[in-house]
């Protein structure tokens, strides 16, 4: 959605990138199911996984997303964790934190399982600490944007530019002249839906004060 301020995007050196290998990764997960259409016609669209790190700087917390990996057709939960755990074999620190679309919570007709079950199970197997954070429901459109945007106008927020999916969206998206985000390209809107659930989950009480409330 184009709102006030820009987001910064800086090539980290090998000395960064080592430093920042050894913090906890924290995952943002889009999960989108699959919708069965008059029983005739399956229509499956992307999941994104946006990962973060978090790093204090000047007396604030700062965002870094640093990597990003996008399923675009025929998403399944298993490949995402896969290609998580492919890239990040030799990560030292092994704990990550998992939060996301509260939908994700949803039972599957296919297994009675939910994606999150999924998720925490194939991570786990691989050899890592997992810690979940998922919202019982998600917070209104608007108060999450307001966050993100905060955030980038304070230049509290880089993206790697490897993210294209997360900057396609605060580049083009608009929205729907109904308080929420054009959701017409179904390309669109899963990586900064990650986005905006994260920063509310961390900054919520920091932005709306001690008490988190809907506008």
């Amino acid at each position: 959605m184009r709102e006030k301020g820009k987001v910064k995007s800086k090539r980290k050196s090998k000395t960064e990138t080592i430093k920042l290998s050894r913090r906890r990764f924290y995952i943002i997960i889009m999960i989108i199911l699959a919708i069965l259409m008059f029983s005739l016609f399956q229509f499956v669209l992307p999941m994104v996984w946006d990962l973060y790190q978090f790093e204090h700087r000047h007396g604030l917390e700062h965002v870094r997303v640093i990597d990003e990996i996008n399923i675009p057709i025929n998403a399944k939960t298993q490949m995402a964790a896969g290609e998580f755990t492919k890239r990040y074999v030799g990560h030292v620190n092994k704990t990550v934190y998992v939060g996301g679309d509260a939908s994700g919570n949803v039972e599957s007709t296919r297994d009675w399982s939910t994606d999150y079950v999924i998720i925490k199970g194939a991570l786990k197997e691989a050899g890592w600490n997992v810690v979940m954070q998922v919202p019982k429901s998600n917070p209104s459109v608007n108060n999450r944007i307001n966050i993100g945007c905060s955030l980038m106008q304070h230049r509290r927020l880089l993206v790697d530019p490897k993210c294209h999916m997360l900057i396609n969206d605060f580049e083009r998206n608009e929205s729907d002249g109904k308080g929420g985000k054009n959701k017409d390209d179904p390309q669109q809107t899963h990586a900064s839906d990650n986005f905006d659930y994260q920063m509310w989950r961390k900054f919520s009480r920091q932005f709306y004060g001690t008490t988190v409330r809907q506008l």
